[in-house]
């Protein structure tokens, strides 16, 4: 009886042995497999955020932009515009990135240059912006206040902007706003010139 008793008590001795060893390999072999996936997950996070661009840069300038603001002038806001078509195939082809967009732009330099006689002194500030067909309406640089008898300006650009969308049209508007200080009967013709940091 003793013996029997003895043996049972082995017995499920034995098979407790067994279930522990057994939930230990479940829950090594599960967590071998949250490695593997947080691991790939981890790569395939590395993958979106490194391949969603190039990262390659180039300049774009626009030269010589001419905005003609004609007679009469009134006090306060009056509005020129200059039609641009853009053009990257040679950007794109010395960068080896033909189907490329371009994933972001911003404005480096803003110059306008007062034409004839005129100067800053017939204006109180300058606002320049881009529109297009399919892109709304952006602002990208400012020169509030003028200093006065000056011909040329370097305004202020906004890091804000969101100008990208613009360089991937085929034409964009470069809008030139002028708060003139006083009606005129003269017309006033400005030119400007652009530079802009373009990433592929």
């Amino acid at each position: 009886m003793l013996k029997e008793i003895i043996k049972e008590k082995l017995n499920v001795w034995k098979l407790s042995i067994l279930v522990n060893q057994l939930v230990n390999l479940v829950y090594f072999a599960f967590m071998k497999i949250s490695r593997i996936v947080s691991y790939t997950a981890f790569i395939l996070v590395i993958c979106f955020t490194s391949c969603g661009g190039s990262g390659k840069k180039a300049t774009y300038k626009i030269e010589k932009a001419s905005f003609q603001l004609e007679a009469p002038l009134f006090s306060g806001a009056n509005t020129g515009q200059a039609e641009h078509l853009i053009d990257l195939s040679a950007i794109k082809k010395e960068l080896g990135l033909d189907d490329a967009d371009v994933k972001s732009a911003k404005l480096v330099k803003a110059v306008i240059y007062f034409q004839d006689s005129a100067s800053t002194d017939v204006a109180n500030s300058l606002v320049l912006s881009l529109a297009g067909d399919k892109v709304n309406m952006a602002q990208i640089a400012v020169a509030n206040p003028l200093e006065t008898g000056k011909k040329e300006v370097v305004l202020k650009g906004s890091s804000e902007a969101e100008i990208a969308e613009f360089f991937n049209q085929a034409m964009m508007y470069i809008i030139l706003d002028v708060d003139v200080k006083a009606d005129s009967e003269t017309s006033l013709k400005l030119l400007a010139d652009l530079e802009f940091e373009l990433e592929f």
